[in-house]
């Protein structure tokens, strides 16, 4: 005889719960049989001062141990997408408008304005010449012109005839 799909799946799970509550249930008996005596006999000899002084100490345990499990949740946690980008901004200079590129903080030269707004941190390179910078990713490659390159002058055209009209 075969047991039927659902039955199958959730059977083992219904035997091990059957199980853990039998010896749970014998275990409280057994914990209430031998704490009985305590509570009948003990327990009335204790002063109420003492008696709230440890209710109040638990209380305190149990404050400090709940804070703690809030601390602990909390300094774990995965930080969230605005903090996140809040670090990254966190680590630029300034923004150079002239030039169209940011600053870094700790790093020299100047960092790709559309990869940084990508979360990506990409210094340029600067092109030979002083004309300008180039982001070195692959899928971006933006080319940031010097306003204040100069191209250089063009040699003089130096002809090998000499000039002898002033002679």
């Amino acid at each position: 005889m075969r047991l039927p799909e659902p039955i199958k799946k959730w059977l083992p799970t219904a035997l091990i719960g059957g199980a853990a509550g039998s010896v749970l249930y014998f275990a409280s008996q057994i914990i209430d049989s031998i704490a009985a005596p305590f509570w009948q006999y003990i327990a009335p000899a204790i002063p109420q001062k003492l008696l709230l002084s440890l209710c109040c100490l638990l209380l305190l345990a149990a404050g400090m141990l709940g804070a703690y499990v809030i601390y602990l949740c909390r300094a774990h946690r995965e930080p969230i997408e605005a903090e996140k980008r809040e670090a990254f901004d966190a680590q630029f200079g300034e923004f150079v408008a002239s030039r169209g590129v940011w600053t870094h903080k700790t790093k020299p030269g100047y960092f790709c304005n559309n990869c940084k707004a990508k979360l990506r941190e990409s210094r340029m390179l600067e092109l030979s010449g002083g004309r300008g910078w180039q982001c070195m990713i692959e899928e971006c490659k933006q080319t940031v012109y010097n306003p204040d390159y100069r191209p250089p002058e063009p040699p003089q055209d130096q002809s090998p005839y000499i000039d002898f009209s002033g002679l």
